[in-house]
């Protein structure tokens, strides 16, 4: 028996769900990419300053 469940739920925010297809599409690749360059950053610091 697990102690601890996944609370899936979420609250979406008026402004995205305002937001069109195309728009949301738009801003998803944009946080990818946001994501992808900070992980790059984190790959790239050296030891000593990456826990700090």
């Amino acid at each position: 028996m697990k102690e601890y469940f996944e609370d899936d739920r979420v609250i979406i925010p008026e402004d995205i769900q305002k937001m069109s297809k195309e728009e949301r599409r738009t801003e998803i690749a944009r946080l990818e990419e946001e994501a992808r360059k900070e992980k790059e950053m984190k790959k790239k610091q050296p030891l000593s300053t990456a826990s700090a």
